[in-house]
C-alpha cells in the first residue's frame, strides 16, 4: 500500500520465453493497484484496476479512510496507447475491487470478477446484518467491454476469485475466504446464481489462478502464504 503506487505493462510475443516493458498504463494521485487483464473478440486489450485512496498529506495509509474505485482502460494497438479511464458502476455496493484474468466466453461476452461491499473498508460495526461483509462478484460485458452488467454475487464473506469460463454454459471459480482459504463455485448459464460447494486449500494458500490445459485438465494454482513456505 503507498499513495506512488502505479501498474506497468510487460508483453511476450514468443509465448512468454522473453519480455519487452510496454510503459505505464496506470499512474494517478492514488494508489493504482489489483490489475484484471483481457481480450475482448474485437482484439481490445483491457485493463480493470482499482485505486485505494486513504492517505493522509505525508502520504501515510489511513486504513479506516479507504476508498477503493474501480476503473477500465481499453487499448486497440496492444498497450502502446490508451483510452481515458471509465469508472465502473458498482451499485449496489460503496466499494470494489477488481482482480484476476478478464474472461471471454464462447459467445463473445467478457466476464469480470470483484468483490466489494458497504463502507467503511476494513469494519462491520455499525452495519446491518446483510450489508456486512465482502461480497465476491461476477459482471459481464457483451460489447466488447464498453458498458458492464450489474454484480452478480458469488458470495459473501469471500472476495478475490479466479475465474475461467468452461464453456458458454458452465463458469468456475475458486475464490478466497477472508482467512485465505480457497473454494470452490460454479454456475451454469450467465444469468445463472453462482453455489459454493467445496473447500480447494488449507488457511492462507492464495491467491489462486485457474487455467484449462490443451488436454482438457483444469489446472490450479495458488501460493502458500504459511511457513513452510
Amino acid at each position: 500500500v503507498d499513495v506512488n503506487g502505479r501498474l506497468e505493462l510487460t508483453i511476450s510475443r514468443d509465448g512468454g520465453r522473453s519480455w519487452a516493458y510496454r510503459g505505464i498504463v496506470a499512474d494517478g494521485p492514488a494508489d493504482d493497484r489489483n490489475p484484471a487483464i483481457g481480450f475482448a473478440a474485437d482484439g481490445t486489450l483491457l485493463i480493470g484496476y482499482a485505486t485505494l485512496e486513504g492517505f493522509d498529506s505525508t502520504g501515510r495509509w489511513l486504513p479506516e479512510r479507504t476508498v477503493f474505485t474501480p476503473y477500465m482502460i481499453r487499448s486497440t494497438d496492444l498497450g502502446a496507447t490508451w483510452s481515458e479511464r471509465q469508472r465502473l458502476d458498482i451499485r449496489p455496493f460503496q466499494w470494489s475491487n477488481v482482480y484476476s484474468q478478464i474472461a471471454l466466453d464462447p459467445n463473445g461476452t467478457l466476464h469480470l470478477q470483484g468483490f466489494g461491499g458497504t463502507l467503511p473498508v476494513y469494519s462491520d460495526t455499525g452495519k446491518s446484518a446483510d450489508s456486512a461483509g465482502y461480497f465476491s462478484y461476477t459482471r459481464t460485458s457483451r460489447d466488447n467491454g464498453r458498458t458492464w452488467g450489474t454484480p452478480q454475487v458469488i458470495g459473501r464473506h469471500l472476495n478475490e476469485a479466479a475465474l475461467l469460463v468452461v464453456s458458454s454454459t458452465l463458469s468456475i471459480a475458486a475464490v478466497r475466504d477472508m482467512i485465505g482459504t480457497l473454494f470452490f463455485a460454479s454456475r451454469t448459464g450467465a444469468s445463472a446464481s453462482w453455489h459454493v460447494t467445496c473447500q480447494l486449500s488449507s488457511d492462507q494458500e492464495h491467491p489462486a489462478n485457474l487455467t484449462m490445459l490443451p488436454t482438457g485438465v483444469i489446472l490450479l494454482t495458488y501460493g502458500i502464504r504459511h511457513t513452510p513456505y
